[in-house]
């Protein structure tokens, strides 16, 4: 099983101690007791005190739990006659491995963003309290948008784990993140499985749109369960009640709403989910839709095939029946003055189309109009309005 680095630490304020007696070392308030350096006398390291500041030494003495260290320019005369504060003594678990802090963050500082993004998903994934790694700064709320920037962080990440490699020694100096350079370790060797977490997680605006969505399918699934094909009942009553049932039942109808407004993986599972749920319900449903007899009451041959021609219906559609749904133009007039303004006509098509990928029928709507040029005579015919409704079939 592999290894994870776990972060440990814990809330310290106080006023930093003059400590630098054996009896009183200096010590990092986040270290474990559990942890003790064990290098030897002459190595360099990086040390933290009780203010959280870190500082690159040398250990100059050893005693049990506890190392003495100097700068590395310290003379041997400030060592002698100032030996405590040339030479300060911190408990061991609060000395580390050198690193050259400088030029690690001069390093990392053009991945700090993606870093920081994903350390509280870390931290979530192992019980860990992210407020550790932000001390005096707060915990970043961060989303993948979309696929492109999932695959430019996934970039990222191995650009900053070759970077990292050239260190010999990346402590954990249980710091916040910009001063502990293990978890920027843990981040870059890891980082695909916290980037994959944190892609679940829409970002707000997008888990509004998603839930608003939700909202819809919601609606027409409730629509749908009192739909019982009554005359005084429509399947389509809601406003949303067609596109999400089309988008129910119609596979490419779905993938174009997918593909038009990016919801994301997860968006996109919790959205299948509704729309199987209502895809399953509409079945028994739809084929109770049937269209009105008036809708086709009125032939009008020049009309409907103005509609033929708008609608361009392939090989594949067969015309159940086509038709006006009024007997004569209805005249629209200015309402104060009267003037008249254009005419209409509604002319409806009852069809099924073998090359869609589901099993009803559609009534298609259009609205003939024709403007009024003036002495008494009309423009040129043209469909001003079409839509469409899903029907059972004869």
């Amino acid at each position: 099983m592999k290894k994870l680095l776990l972060f440990t630490g814990i809330c310290f304020n106080s006023i930093l101690l003059v400590a630098q007696t054996p009896e009183a070392p200096l010590s990092n308030p986040n270290a474990p007791e559990s942890y003790a350096y064990s290098g030897k006398i002459g190595d360099s390291v990086t040390v933290v005190d009780q203010s959280y500041s870190s500082k690159s030494m040398m250990v100059i003495d050893i005693k049990k739990g506890m190392i003495r260290v100097a700068r590395f320019d310290a003379s041997q005369w400030e060592l002698k006659n100032n030996p405590y504060s040339a030479g300060p003594w911190y408990k061991a678990n609060s000395v580390y491995s050198y690193y050259n802090y400088s030029d690690f963050n001069n390093t990392t500082r053009s991945y700090n963003e993606l870093v920081m993004c994903l350390i509280p998903v870390y931290a979530k994934a192992n019980n860990l309290d992210p407020a550790q790694f932000f001390r005096n700064q707060s915990i970043p709320d961060c989303s993948v948008k979309n696929d492109a920037e999932y695959k430019s962080c996934i970039e990222l990440l191995a650009e900053l784990n070759t970077k990292l490699s050239k260190y010999k020694n990346l402590p954990n100096t249980y710091l916040d993140y910009k001063e502990n350079p293990s978890i920027w370790v843990e981040i870059a060797k890891n980082g695909k499985t916290y980037l994959d977490l944190l892609r679940e997680k829409p970002d707000p605006v997008l888990q509004n749109r998603i839930n608003m969505n939700l909202g819809f399918i919601e609606k027409t699934i409730e629509v749908a369960k009192k739909y019982t094909g009554a005359k005084d009942q429509n399947l389509y009553s809601c406003s949303d009640c067609h596109d999400a049932i089309y988008r129910a039942v119609s596979a490419s109808k779905r993938k174009e709403f997918f593909d038009a407004q990016k919801f994301g993986p997860s968006g996109e599972k919790l959205l299948n989910a509704k729309f199987d749920e209502l895809k399953a319900l509409v079945e028994s449903k739809i084929p109770m839709m049937k269209p009105e007899s008036g809708w086709f009451q009125y032939k009008d041959p020049a009309n409907e095939l103005i509609m033929k021609n708008y609608v361009k219906p392939a090989t594949t559609v067969k015309i159940h029946s086509i038709g006006a749904g009024d007997a004569a133009w209805i005249v629209v007039k200015e309402e104060y003055t009267e003037k008249i303004l254009y005419r209409f006509k509604r002319v409806n098509m009852y069809i099924r189309n073998t090359a869609n990928d589901f099993p009803y029928c559609k009534a298609l709507h259009s609205v003939i109009k024709q403007d009024y040029i003036g002495n008494g005579t009309y423009g040129k015919s043209v469909v001003s309005e079409y839509s469409e409704e899903l029907m059972g079939c004869p």
